[in-house]
C-alpha cells in the first residue's frame, strides 16, 4: 500500500499543477500550459523499465554494493545518449511547438524546456534500491514531501514566473525528492551517493543542459 499510494500521489502532482494554472490564469493560458507541461516519453519510459528491471536484483542481490554500481554505470550510459537529445529539443522546441501547432503556442515550449530539465532527476536512482529492499515507506514519506514542496513552490513561482514557473517548481521538488531518497540510501542501507549515481557526468550534463535552457529562452 505505501507504493499504492505514492504512485497516487506521483500521479496527483500533475493535476494539482493544472488547478493552480486554471486558478491564476484564463482558459487560453491553461491551453498554451497543457501543451508544454509534459516531460519527453522516451525518458521516462526507458527510465522506469531500468528501474523496475532492476527492482529484482537489488531484492535478491548479496552484494548490493556492486549491485548498486550497476544502477550508476546504467544511468552513466543513459545520460550519453538523453541528455544530447534534450539539449537538441531544448534549442529547437520554440520553432517544433510553431510548426506542429501555431505561433499561439510557442510560449508552450519554454514550458516543455523547464520539464526537460527533470532529465537530470530521472538519471538517479535511489529509489530502485529502497524499494529492492522493501523500505516503501520511505518512498511514500519522501513522496508525501515532494507534494507538498511542489505545491508551495507553484503558488510562489507562479506569481514570479507564470505558467513556467509552476514547470521550474516541479522540477525542484522532483530533485529534492531524488536527493532526499539519496539520503535515505546512506543512512539505511549505507550506499555512498558516489556508489548509486554518476555525479560528475550528471553535474556536467546538467549544467550543459542548463546552458541551452537559458540560452533558448534569452535568444526569443
Amino acid at each position: 500500500w505505501p507504493l499504492i499510494l505514492g504512485t497516487l500521489l506521483s500521479g496527483s502532482a500533475e493535476y494539482i499543477d493544472g488547478m493552480i494554472v486554471s486558478r491564476y490564469f484564463d482558459e487560453a493560458t491553461f491551453a498554451i500550459y497543457r501543451y508544454g507541461a509534459k516531460e519527453f516519453p522516451l525518458f521516462i519510459l526507458m527510465a522506469a523499465a531500468f528501474s523496475n528491471a532492476k527492482i529484482s536484483e537489488v531484492a535478491q542481490s548479496q552484494d548490493l554494493i556492486a549491485t548498486a554500481t550497476q544502477l550508476r554505470k546504467g544511468a552513466a550510459d543513459m545520460m550519453k545518449w538523453f541528455f544530447p537529445i534534450a539539449i537538441v529539443l531544448t534549442v529547437l522546441s520554440p520553432w517544433l511547438f510553431e510548426y506542429f501547432f501555431n505561433s499561439d503556442f510557442s510560449q508552450s515550449a519554454f514550458v516543455f524546456n523547464a520539464y526537460l530539465l527533470t532529465l537530470a532527476s530521472r538519471m538517479m536512482f535511489p529509489q530502485t534500491l529502497l524499494i529492492g529492499r522493501g523500505l516503501t515507506r520511505t518512498v511514500m514519506n519522501v513522496g508525501l514531501m515532494e507534494i507538498g514542496l511542489n505545491v508551495v513552490l507553484s503558488l510562489i513561482f507562479v506569481t514570479q514566473f507564470g505558467i513556467v514557473g509552476i514547470a521550474y517548481a516541479s522540477v525542484i521538488a522532483f530533485a529534492f525528492e531524488k536527493v532526499a531518497l539519496s539520503v535515505q540510501v546512506k543512512r539505511r542501507l549505507n550506499i555512498a551517493y558516489s556508489q548509486i549515481i554518476p555525479i560528475i557526468p550528471l553535474l556536467l550534463w546538467s549544467l550543459a543542459l542548463l546552458a541551452a535552457h537559458l540560452g533558448a529562452y534569452f535568444l526569443q
